[in-house]
């Protein structure tokens, strides 16, 4: 799961660049602040008792750099700390030399531009996208306009996956641009899962960028934490059904047996599959054709699209019984041509029938 802020940065804060710390006098912090009450109190509120916990003050993460504007990604290994003489956390370590192939990168940097600092990994982080957005280069300004106006005069701020691509679409950017970093960690969890529209999108994306076989092995991980996370939210959101009486009785099906063709048993006689995202309700869901002919086949088969998950909260939209639109796309795929078969399909959620928007909170009452 992803957890994301939006950092104004600050003279002090540039100084972790290496031109900056020698060229602009702006001090010798040689980090960039990471305000306790966006870091801790709303990303990360374990990491403190953590620390104590393990005796660490310093978490090495994984560094990637995007920006300003289109510039490829820099990969380098840096560190998380809490100092004793200081309250916030930092991103830490060497300084931030210019790469070799762009000697000027970082030079367009000023106080007032922005970082978005995109964390992966629980319960401390250990991986870090860092989009830079410099009002001073043309391919920025738009964007950074409306991260000033979104962020209401804060210096650190929280933000979900689906704010960051509103401000991303609002802003009419390139579909290259290193502000497209959130679309694209949608096109690697629909390409994983055999998408063409996410196919796409990474080919468009790579034109400009490399992708690398890591990058794709971590997002195969990533997607398969959704899916298990989204399950985790379902079994939570049926456990309180059932405690109030609204449901007798469930059962967590692919607990037992991974391969099941759904995920829950509600009353013996329902079947769930949980389509989870940690993007938006519109992201394309997946279905094999198992899944498709169990549709047709048990008749009470619902979709729970479980989305904009986010630490302890996510939402949740239930969709109607599924067997007349799983007759339909098997009367057209199954089989295509004598021995050929589809394995899956990709379906816009739009096109399905779906109840109204639930939020689900862990440990706390629906």
């Amino acid at each position: 799961m992803s957890k994301i802020a939006v950092k104004r940065l600050t003279k002090s804060d540039l100084t972790l660049f290496a031109w900056h710390y020698r060229e602009m006098n702006s001090g010798n912090q040689k980090s960039i602040n990471l305000n306790a009450n966006v870091f801790i109190d709303v990303l990360y509120p374990d990491l403190p008792n953590i620390s104590a916990q393990r005796g660490k003050t310093s978490f090495l993460v994984d560094l990637g750099i995007y920006g300003p504007g289109a510039a490829t990604k820099h990969s380098l290994a840096r560190k998380i700390v809490k100092g004793a003489a200081y309250k916030n956390w930092r991103l830490n370590g060497e300084f931030i030399s210019n790469p070799f192939d762009m000697p000027e990168r970082y030079n367009c940097l000023r106080e007032g531009d922005y970082a978005i600092l995109i964390f992966s990994g629980e319960p401390v982080p250990d991986e870090l996208k860092l989009v830079l957005v410099s009002g001073h280069i043309a391919e920025d300004q738009t964007f950074h306009a409306h991260i000033s106006k979104a962020m209401n005069g804060e210096s650190m701020r929280g933000f979900s996956a689906a704010q960051i691509e509103d401000l991303v679409s609002v802003s009419g950017v390139d579909s290259a641009h290193a502000a497209r970093l959130m679309d694209i960690d949608g096109a690697f969890e629909d390409a994983c899962q055999g998408g063409m529209s996410g196919v796409n999108a990474l080919q468009r994306w790579s034109s400009k960028r490399k992708i690398s076989k890591d990058d794709l092995r971590k997002a195969r991980d990533k997607a398969d934490a959704l899916g298990s996370m989204g399950e985790e939210f379902v079994d939570y959101f049926l456990g309180h059904q059932q405690a109030s009486g609204k449901i007798g009785s469930y059962r967590w099906a692919s607990s037992e047996n991974a391969i099941e063709a759904y995920d829950f048993v509600v009353e013996d006689e329902i079947y769930i599959d949980v389509k989870a995202t940690s993007g938006s309700f519109e992201q394309k869901i997946h279905v094999s054709i198992n899944e498709l002919l169990h549709m047709r086949d048990l008749g009470r088969y619902k979709i729970y699209r479980v989305y904009e998950m986010d630490g302890k909260i996510a939402k949740l939209r239930v969709s109607e019984e599924l067997k007349d639109f799983s007759t339909t796309v098997l009367g057209q795929i199954d089989p295509v041509v004598e021995g050929v078969r589809v394995d899956n399909v990709s379906v816009a959620p739009q096109v399905l029938e779906f109840g109204e928007e639930i939020t689900i909170q862990m440990l706390t009452s629906q």
